[in-house]
């Protein structure tokens, strides 16, 4: 059952089902900068990594983890990926259709053992987009499938 030796005795022992204390939160190293934090995202900023750094500077001892919870609890915009965005030059300098994420690597190696006459248009563009590249057409040639 996971308990201790004496919880196991104190709980045989006891006449009615003994109540358990509720669990509450206690008091967090971040308590005293809350108010400093939701004047800073009320401002605009949501960048939790910054604002550790500001509280750090303030006297705050945790980790940065304590305050991305809490932004992200609080977080009005949704998050930037970690791409940048592509100029328009070079997203014109890219052959067409290869603007697209690819399917993860299953459905990719999935679709690319399909025979080609059984792959609806959608498929048959993503199986032609990787044959073009030169990294997936060097590593076919130099490895071939043993059936």
């Amino acid at each position: 059952m996971g308990l201790a030796r004496a919880t196991v005795r104190k709980y045989a022992s006891a006449e009615t089902f003994p109540a358990r204390l509720p669990h509450g939160a206690g008091p967090s190293l971040l308590d005293p900068h809350v108010a400093y934090l939701a004047g800073r995202i009320d401002e605009g900023c949501e960048n939790a990594i910054a604002l550790w750094r500001e509280i750090r500077e303030r006297g705050y001892p945790g980790t940065s983890r304590q305050v991305h919870r809490f932004v992200a609890e609080r977080r009005t915009r949704p998050i930037r990926s970690g791409r940048k965005a592509r100029s328009a030059k070079a997203s014109a300098s890219k052959p067409p259709g290869s603007e697209a994420p690819l399917q993860p690597a299953r459905q990719l190696a999935w679709l690319l053992v399909q025979p080609t006459s059984v792959l609806d248009e959608s498929e048959a563009a993503v199986v032609s987009r990787v044959e073009q590249d030169d990294t997936a057409q060097a590593i076919t040639v130099s490895t071939p499938i043993e059936v």
